[in-house]
């Protein structure tokens, strides 16, 4: 069964840089999924590491540059919808049907907070109603 190319009906922002002083790179269409997706690997995005583990899959069009702390050492920052204030560390990024028509970026995402950054639990302080 072949993988079918998904519609990107959301926008998010996609920032680069240590969390205080990330800088906003791109805005990209997107799609985000819970648990659709599923890995047998329990990702770095631990409650000890302070995140809240989720089977989060970020879904772009193919080639978006969104990159994950195994290419430049720092995680990109993805705030989604754009202007949502919720926000989402990158664990990793992989391609999906590389090489074929179908093909699109997935990258696996940790939630995180705004108001304390990606080194504490913010399951508390996401915008509130969600957006």
């Amino acid at each position: 069964m072949s993988y079918k190319v998904p519609e990107f009906p959301l926008t998010c922002d996609i920032y680069t840089g240590p969390w205080a002083s990330k800088v906003l790179r791109l805005s990209s269409p997107c799609n985000l999924q819970v648990g659709r997706r599923s890995f047998t690997v329990d990702e770095f995005l631990g409650e000890a590491a302070g995140r809240i583990n989720a089977p989060l899959s970020l879904l772009l069009p193919p080639r978006t540059d969104v990159r994950s702390f195994m290419l430049t050492g720092v995680n990109d920052v993805v705030e989604l919808p754009a202007g949502s204030g919720r926000w989402y560390e990158i664990a990793f990024v992989e391609d999906v049907g590389r090489g074929f028509d179908n093909e699109f970026r997935m990258a696996r995402l940790g939630q995180i907070s705004e108001y304390m950054g990606p080194a504490f639990y913010s399951g508390l302080f996401w915008p509130v109603p969600m957006p």
